[in-house]
């Protein structure tokens, strides 16, 4: 499987995020035509594909609620003596699923 990532027919799952994507940005019709963002999509698709069929595949993180210098960066507008984290605004990407951190994620804390 890992070797026919580049192969594999991922165009149920590009209309299922493109389904998702204009019933939650249902105020912009005008996105259903737009071909650069359907190209972006599909590419994002494909990697999120990709990364899940490495081994160990790819995880994202972005549910942990305590600051750990090892996996999350603070954004500038953070409270840097609180622990807590309030959000995310992106993702960490571990090496499965307790492995190595490959991307620190950046959140509000």
């Amino acid at each position: 499987m890992k070797n026919s990532v580049d192969r594999f027919d991922l165009r149920k799952n590009l209309e299922e995020v493109l389904s998702q994507i204009w019933a939650t940005l249902y105020d912009y019709p005008s996105l259903k035509t737009c071909e650069g963002l359907k190209h972006y999509v599909k590419d994002c698709v494909r990697l999120a594909w990709s990364l899940s069929n490495q081994s160990p595949p790819f995880m994202i993180e972005y549910e942990g609620r305590v600051f750990r210098k090892d996996l999350h960066v603070r954004f500038h507008s953070s409270n840097q003596e609180s622990d807590h984290i309030k959000t995310y605004l992106w993702p960490t990407l571990l090496e499965g699923r307790n492995g190595p951190c490959v991307h620190k994620g950046v959140v509000i804390t």
